[in-house]
């Protein structure tokens, strides 16, 4: 192979670089990944953490916009890059997403009102 062809095909590669897209957070079973629910998919999909993140984010909550991107060395991997901006629209037959409530509170809106026990 000549080094031009090498060379030439070197660059295209890093020049790639995919689009990060917005994504719903359907559920956390692990602190190194979520499951999540990408705009016009019907099945969650796996999305890992950064390595650098040595916490999960108080905004990495059941239901919240994620930013998603799939990692460059492993391009069948998604990584959670941010917060996102929009919620993707739901689609039929698309499961939905349950932000669980805590067992004495009622959730209205913004506000979280504790139950008086009797």
């Amino acid at each position: 192979m000549s080094r031009k062809f090498l060379r030439d095909r070197a660059q295209r590669q890093a020049f790639y670089t995919p689009r990060p897209f917005n994504a719903q957070v359907y559920d956390i079973p692990s602190s190194e990944y979520c499951r999540v629910l990408v705009q016009g998919s019907i099945n969650p999909v796996v999305a890992w953490f950064s390595r650098n993140m040595h916490h999960r984010p108080g905004e990495l909550k059941i239901g919240n916009a994620i930013l998603c991107q799939y990692k460059l060395g492993n391009r069948g991997q998604i990584e959670v890059i941010g917060n996102g901006t929009v919620i993707p629209t739901r689609i039929a037959g698309q499961p939905e997403v349950v932000i669980p409530a805590g067992p004495d509170a009622i959730l209205t809106g913004l506000q979280v009102l504790a139950i008086p026990q009797i």
